[in-house]
This record gives C-alpha cells, structure tokens and sequence, in this order.
C-alpha cells in the first residue's frame, strides 16, 4: 500500500508536468443548430432584458433632470408645433415588442449561421484549434482524516471531435 504523496512531491510533479506540455491539436468540425439556437436565445434575451431595464433607468433620470421636457420643446420647435409630449407607456411597448422582434430574427440569424459553418467544414474539413492542456487551478487538497496532501484528481484529456454519424 502507498502512501499518498506530500507536499513537496505534488509541487515537483506539477513542474515537471507543466515543463513538459505538449501542443494539442482539436479539430472543431461541427456545431449543433440546435444547441446553438437555445445559447443564441438566451444570449439575445439577456441583452434585451438589459437594454430595457437600462432605458426605464435612463427614462427616469431624463424626467428627474428635465432633459425629457427639454427634447419635447426641442421637438416641437423642430416641427413647428406649438408644444410636443413624448408618451413614455407606447414608447416602452415599442421597445419591448420591438425587442422580442430583434431576439427571434438574431436567434434565427445564429442558428443559420452555425448550419453555414457546418457546410463550410463539410467542404474544409472544419477548425483546427492548438493549445497547451491548462493546469489545474485548484492546489493540492487535505485529506480530511490522515492530514496529507492529496493532489487535485486528474483533468480527462480533451479529444478530437468530430462529427456525429447519422445512420440511413
């Protein structure tokens, strides 16, 4: 039976491990629609969401500083009318629903997107991506009962992907 390693063995492995990465190659082939559409969806709803909050905030400030009624006299003397008003509720409707329009047509723009790069790598044979595999960001831990030094449990070895056979 071995021990578990200590301190001073785990430093030297990792440095002896880390001097001697090689360059690892992965082959990006081929990308779900499907799993891209729900990321593409989210991503787009999240910045909607953000950009109306941040224009009821902007709103807000705008009428406790008076720079809303400033733009309506700035309008009205733009047109030639005698007074203009700026109506808040139809202007966040527009936005909001105008929102959900820019979030349907960016998801589908996304999607058709990754079918595009899937028939591009079907022609090209895909990405090639080269990296060194990164070490571990968490340190040796302890071993609850015993007090030694355990070393983080092994990252697995990425692999090159490539794309799913279909069958018929």
């Amino acid at each position: 039976m071995t021990s578990p390693p200590t301190l001073a063995a785990v430093a030297t492995s990792n440095a002896r491990s880390s001097a001697r990465a090689e360059t690892t190659q992965w082959t990006l082939g081929w990308v779900s629609p499907r799993s891209v559409a729900r990321v593409a969806a989210l991503l787009w709803a999240c910045l909607w969401v953000v950009v109306v909050i941040a224009g009821l905030v902007l709103w807000q400030v705008g009428q406790a500083t008076g720079l809303i009624s400033n733009a309506e006299s700035f309008w009205a003397q733009a047109t030639g009318q005698s007074s203009a008003s700026f109506n808040g509720v139809a202007l966040l409707v527009a936005v909001v629903l105008g929102g959900l329009v820019v979030v349907a047509v960016a998801t589908v723009l996304s999607t058709l997107g990754a079918m595009l790069f899937n028939a591009v790598c079907d022609l090209t044979g895909g990405v090639r991506v080269s990296g060194t595999p990164v070490a571990s960001r968490r340190g040796p831990r302890l071993a609850p009962e015993s007090g030694q030094i355990n070393p983080p449990p092994p990252r697995p070895a990425p692999s090159e992907v490539a794309r799913p056979t279909t069958n018929g």
